[in-house]
């Protein structure tokens, strides 16, 4: 008895009659789509967890405050202000995004946005962490990024500079990065015209001879003269101009 009930509804029984499909048996694709389901609902799950895992690491990693809203969410006067304030308190790093939000606010291109969102840019690259000797962006990748925007925002100042000496701040801007990054004599250039620009800046183009007999004569040393602060852009991005100085 027990062989022909395994007989007539076995694994290997056929249809009942001929001509009758075989008894359907629950369980096959309606299975595989709940597992599927529950397989993408694993995930996606999972991707939320971990998203906001990364971003609270981040958030205490940079030590923004919760009561700052994200830049995204700011009025241009608010994230201009915030930017502001970190760049005077050297975060350059951090300030970053706040003055990429007043880019994308401002209702037309403005020179000293331009200039203070260079200089933010350089120092940015510059920028060390509070608790090593380390560069505070994630890699040299970033950091040499950071540099080419820089001098992208440059060209945007530099057209929309009219009178001379706007001009020449431009270029004097651009050649003290170039100097700090190693091109000096493509920081040479940039004070060769800035002095083209504006030929009445004579503290200018007493820097650029300076700079010119530093290049060709490497081994001398100028008495009181740092081209590193000489060239050092003032907080509004402009550079400071040199003092009287002698070769020894």
């Amino acid at each position: 008895m027990n062989r022909e009930r395994h007989t007539a509804g076995g694994r290997g029984a056929g249809p009942g009659r001929a001509g009758e499909p075989p008894p359907h048996r629950p369980g096959g694709r309606a299975r595989a789509r709940v597992w599927r389901a529950v397989a993408f609902g694993a995930l996606a799950l999972a991707a939320a967890v971990i998203a906001a895992l990364l971003w609270g690491r981040r958030e205490n990693r940079l030590g923004s405050s919760p009561a700052i809203a994200p830049a995204d969410t700011m009025a241009i006067t608010v994230a201009y202000t915030e930017a502001a304030r970190l760049a005077q308190a050297g975060r350059f790093v951090a300030s970053l995004p706040y003055y990429r939000r007043v880019g994308r606010l401002l209702p037309q291109p403005v020179r000293d946005y331009e200039l203070l969102v260079a200089h933010a840019l350089g120092q940015a690259a510059l920028e060390s962490r509070q608790d090593a000797a380390q560069p505070a962006s994630r890699s040299s990748v970033e950091r040499v990024g950071w540099v080419g925007e820089a001098l992208a925002h440059l060209e945007r100042a530099r057209a929309l500079s009219h009178a001379a000496r706007e001009v020449a701040e431009v270029e004097v801007t651009r050649a003290q990065l170039l100097h700090v990054w190693g091109f000096p004599w493509e920081a040479l250039l940039g004070l060769r015209a800035a002095v083209a620009a504006d030929p009445s800046w004579t503290e200018i183009a007493q820097t650029g001879d300076l700079y010119a007999w530093h290049l060709h004569h490497p081994a001398e040393k100028i008495q009181g003269v740092d081209f590193d602060t000489m060239l050092e852009p003032a907080p509004g991005g402009r550079a400071a101009p040199a003092r009287a100085a002698r070769p020894r």
